[in-house]
């Protein structure tokens, strides 16, 4: 299927012509490929299924081919040329009001390149730094300017689809970082494999000092009365292990260590051990695990800190079952800080929290999120909590225990 320019976000070729109509059709094709996939996701596997792709084929130019009759190199050129459009039309689509982007037909381009040879490593580097690019753009985006290119956003992870679910079938089935997309366990993939009905998810997050330990513990009390097999986790951190080696070697701590990249997938690694092996308890369809922290605090905290690779994070927690429920406790920064000041626990600086907050409010998934205000005394709180899990829960609703 050729593939034409696309219409603005959001925007139908009502009344168009066959280009506009044949645009429809790919983004319709497109949609069908991502069906419920997070689109950034499949955006930031892509460098990876290709690289595990070209390991795994020995005749490039020959072996595999994709229906349309391309090959793996001419594939890889076409995705590096088209991810270059998408930049443009990512861009324009923020500054512009523009109804349509500027476009090209990319099945007549690559039969004017002919045979002529494809450099594949220049071509991957090529492809990888762009599409590196753009998953920081839509990573700094608000969740309204999110919403003003889902449309197109999607539709680039549908492209990605339709050329490399082919390739990979041909070569020898989904390779890992796919069938991490879909949850699906292959060999080592995934250390857990849930059913399709499995037990409940619930998470709650914020920043430090919002009072998600305490309400989660609590949640947990109340749902182990209401009679539900329910069992807390928090991921295991090693933040504290990391600052203290970082004392020894005379460094200010972990990050000034390791550097934010490092520091970020350290202790990102440790903790998706954890949660997998929490998450695991969900084959049973009759358990409730209410989450303490999960894979979204990882992607604010990596913002915060300024690290670049949100996008190897969000590749790695791909794999994580969707919450049934995401609560964030919505506080203050200032009045985390005081919290943690008087506990006397932590040592949280009032500037970290702000970077912190504001790392999720960036989130795409912000607006997923049912917010709850963690203002107020511990009871009023708890209420609130109670209140949302029984509306988003029906077997809880008739519950007789006292909030």
């Amino acid at each position: 299927m050729a593939e034409k320019p696309y219409a603005a976000a959001n925007e139908p070729h009502q009344g168009k012509g066959a280009e506009a109509r044949a645009a429809d059709s790919f983004a319709e094709a497109a949609g069908k490929a991502l069906g419920g996939l997070s689109a950034l996701n499949v955006l930031a596997a892509t460098p990876r299924r290709l690289r595990s792709l070209l390991s795994r084929s020995y005749f490039q130019h020959s072996l595999p081919r994709t229906p349309n009759g391309r090959t793996l190199a001419q594939t890889l050129y076409h995705l590096a040329d088209s991810e270059a459009v998408f930049s443009v039309q990512l861009k324009s689509a923020l500054v512009s009001n523009e109804a349509r982007f500027a476009g090209y037909n990319q099945d007549l381009w690559l039969e004017r390149l002919g045979d002529r040879p494809v450099r594949i490593e220049p071509t991957l580097e090529r492809f990888a730094l762009l599409r590196a690019e753009n998953l920081e753009t839509c990573a700094d985006l608000t969740a309204a300017e999110f919403e003003s290119v889902a449309d197109l956003v999607r539709t680039r992870a549908g492209h990605d689809l339709l050329h490399l679910n082919p390739l990979e079938e041909a070569v020898a089935g989904p390779s890992r970082e796919a069938s991490l997309l879909r949850g699906v366990p292959m060999a080592r993939d995934n250390p857990f494999e849930l059913p399709t009905k499995r037990g409940r998810l619930i998470v709650i997050c914020g920043i430090d000092g919002a009072g998600k330990t305490s309400q989660s513990l609590e949640l947990v009390d109340w749902l182990q009365l209401c009679g539900l097999n329910a069992t807390y986790h928090k991921p295991i951190g090693i933040r504290s292990d990391l600052d203290f080696l970082a004392e020894r070697l005379g460094r200010k701590n972990h990050v000034d260590l390791f550097g934010a990249d490092t520091a970020r997938l350290l202790r990102a690694t440790a903790r998706w051990v954890s949660m997998t092996a929490a998450c695991a308890t969900l084959c049973d369809h009759t358990s409730w695990l209410v989450m303490d922290r999960y894979a979204y605090c990882e992607y604010a905290a990596t913002r915060s800190q300024g690290a670049s690779n949100e996008w190897l994070l969000r590749v790695m927690y791909a794999g994580l079952p969707t919450p049934d429920l995401t609560l964030f406790f919505d506080v203050s920064p200032e009045e985390a800080f005081r919290r943690v000041s008087e506990r006397g626990v932590d040592n949280e600086a009032l500037d970290d929290l702000r970077a912190f907050d504001a790392g999720y409010r960036g989130l795409p998934e912000m607006e997923l999120f049912t917010h709850i205000d963690g203002t107020g005394d511990f009871a009023a709180v708890r209420s609130r909590v109670r209140a949302m899990v029984r509306t988003t829960f029906p077997e809880l609703r008739a519950t007789e225990i006292n909030d």
